[in-house]
């Protein structure tokens, strides 16, 4: 589950963590992929697909303005189904 980090969101960056999946499919983790949209479309684009860590710090974005975010695991195999999705409020 993809959640916001209160503690590192402000005005112009959010940061997101989630719980790494219970199973890895028998490959471990390698990175993660994040992808964020401006709500409410579904028009996603990637934030970075090389997170290596369960966390990551969204930057570059516009106070004001509602986000939505989603993770993707990645392992030998390839890329996990999406994670849940979570909507914050830049600001």
């Amino acid at each position: 589950m993809i959640e916001n980090n209160a503690a590192i969101t402000t005005a112009y960056q959010i940061g997101l963590q989630w719980t790494p999946g219970a199973f890895d499919g028998g490959s471990p983790v390698i990175d993660y992929r994040v992808s964020y949209a401006v709500y409410p479309s579904t028009d996603f684009v990637v934030f970075s697909d090389t997170v290596t860590d369960d966390y990551v710090t969204v930057t570059g974005l516009d106070a004001g303005v509602t986000y939505t975010f989603y993770a993707e695991a990645r392992n030998l195999v390839g890329y996990s189904p999406l994670s849940d999705t979570v909507t914050v409020l830049a600001a």
